[in-house]
């Protein structure tokens, strides 16, 4: 069984990233940030092959006693991928990349997705992950207009386990 672990924004702020899932999600044939069934999000590790009670312990000690993460976003980038992927960026990453960092002296890197691993890891609240070829110049208009500043409270460090994608459990922030 596999997973990941990530923060989650449920809460209010969380709206401009959910409007920029309908935007986005025109340019896909079906949208895919939103079938998901989980909010706006940071994922910070996937692993095909790790057990839930690891990937728990991991989240607890990373976000025990963690305040909220107040995360402000001012720009629209992509990943120029076979499917075409849009993503919000935010403008300072250092905190994401310190938990990030933390998250991975818990469990073995060369385990985790490559996309995922120090030195590789793109901090990135995705908007839409399988825009075809065709909508791709449309879809970079819309990232170039649709671009300005806004602000996303993360409220939720998550455990997820796949497959079938489930929130295995929840760590609210700022609570403890």
């Amino acid at each position: 069984m596999g997973g990941a672990i990530s923060i989650s924004a449920n809460n209010e702020t969380s709206k401009y990233i959910t409007r920029l899932w309908e935007h986005a999600g025109l340019f896909e044939d079906e949208p895919s940030m939103s079938r998901l069934g989980y909010p706006p999000h940071f994922t910070f590790a996937i692993y095909e092959h790790l057990e839930t009670e690891r990937l728990e312990r991991a989240v607890r000690s990373v976000f025990s006693g963690c305040a909220p993460i107040h995360i402000t976003f001012d720009c629209i980038k992509f990943f120029d991928t076979s499917p075409f992927v849009l993503w919000a960026s935010p403008r300072d990453a250092s905190a994401l990349h310190e938990l990030h960092t933390a998250i991975h002296d818990h469990n073995d890197p060369a385990r985790c997705h490559v996309h995922y691993r120090p030195g590789a890891w793109v901090p990135h609240c995705t908007l839409a992950s399988s825009i075809a070829h065709a909508q791709k110049s449309k879809a970079i208009d819309f990232a170039a207009k649709a671009a300005m500043p806004f602000d996303v409270i993360f409220d939720a460090a998550d455990w997820i386990s796949f497959p079938p994608i489930k929130l295995a459990g929840s760590l609210s922030l700022g609570s403890q």
